[in-house]
């Protein structure tokens, strides 16, 4: 490993990638209602979106037109409330009002080089287009020996790839409301069958797999 990536990382218990090769499958509602329920069951958090497509993370987290500053161990992250046990780094902060051209697996790479990854959850629509982009999502996986945790959204996939099924997750109107306004969806509808799937989805991939 990188010494200067294991100093920076030193005390981070585990790291999940979220994945999907498509836009607009949900992986970024994943991430953030993953990374809400994590820290609602007293876990300290720290999420980092390079979504080259369309990092919408910090508005989905309240965040969204904050800025970061540069430390001397690099960037500090922006923190969804006082308690500091949410903290946001987005390329939406560093690429404000600049136009940039990217591949994002060569980004994943390289901002994950030298660091150990616990393994990725890979987020996708039953579609057919997406269903088609994630097998491609898994054959990078595969190459890179990246180990993929769980496949969610596509169950005939996930059987058909041998990893295991996360589950589905209801398209509610009040979760697109929630991650547009950027108010957790477990807090405020703890009573819906999107927040079960959530807590469910924290349970069988971040605590019995990773055993957090």
């Amino acid at each position: 490993m990188d010494i200067e990536a294991e100093v920076k990382l030193e005390g981070v218990k585990r790291i999940i990638l979220v994945l999907s090769g498509k836009g607009g499958v949900g992986k970024s509602t994943v991430t953030t209602q993953l990374a809400l329920t994590a820290q609602k069951n007293g876990l300290r958090v720290g999420v980092l979106d390079i979504d080259l497509c369309g990092p919408s993370i910090p508005r989905m987290l309240g965040v969204h037109g904050h800025e970061v500053h540069q430390h001397d161990q690099g960037w500090l992250p922006v923190y969804t409330n006082n308690t500091q046990t949410l903290g946001v780094m987005s390329i939406a902060f560093l690429l404000a009002n600049q136009l940039t051209v990217i591949d994002e697996h060569i980004a994943v790479m390289e901002a994950l080089k030298g660091v150990q990854v616990d393994g990725a959850v890979l987020v996708t629509t039953p579609q057919a287009v997406a269903v088609g982009d994630v097998r491609r999502e898994l054959t990078f996986c595969k190459k890179t020996n990246l180990k993929v945790l769980a496949l969610g959204g596509g169950k005939s996939l996930a059987e058909h790839a041998n990893v295991p099924f996360l589950g589905s997750i209801p398209i509610e109107p009040k979760l697109a409301a929630a991650a547009e306004s950027g108010t957790g969806f477990a807090d405020s509808f703890a009573d819906s069958e999107a927040a079960a799937r959530f807590s469910a989805i924290f349970q069988g991939i971040l605590v019995e797999k990773m055993e957090i």
